[in-house]
């Protein structure tokens, strides 16, 4: 689907522990919300001081996979302390594209779009 993009895209799979990212280079990036248990807020946390806000460009754009119609008050203190403004967008993953091994308790997510202060 990259082919898809106008512009170059990179596509790290890698856990962000493990690579090396530079300063100031990414104009969005996709977090996948998936460390181990009782871990999710904290590495959330530390994911955005620690490479979101390092790595995105001024204007750069963050966002996470987020199960549930709300976000709790720790990952919502992070994005405000973090971010110079951000939204979260509702969705609801239509009934026939539901993986059948799906067991999340809803279908219903929610799309944060957070995006960098200037310089």
């Amino acid at each position: 689907m990259v082919d898809a993009f106008d512009v170059p895209v990179r596509v790290l799979v890698d856990p962000w522990q493990l690579v090396t990212l530079p300063t100031d280079a990414f104009d969005a990036i996709m977090y996948d919300t998936w460390p181990p248990d009782g871990h999710a807020d904290s590495d959330f946390a530390e994911f955005v001081a620690h490479v979101a806000m390092r790595c995105l460009r001024p204007g750069g754009r963050f966002s996470f996979f987020h199960s549930g119609t709300s976000i709790g008050p720790a990952r919502r203190a992070v994005l405000d302390r973090h971010f110079a403004k951000w939204t979260a967008y509702p969705h609801t993953m239509p009934a026939e594209q539901t993986p059948p091994h799906w067991t999340k308790p809803s279908r219903d997510f929610l799309v944060p779009i957070a995006t960098k202060g200037g310089a």
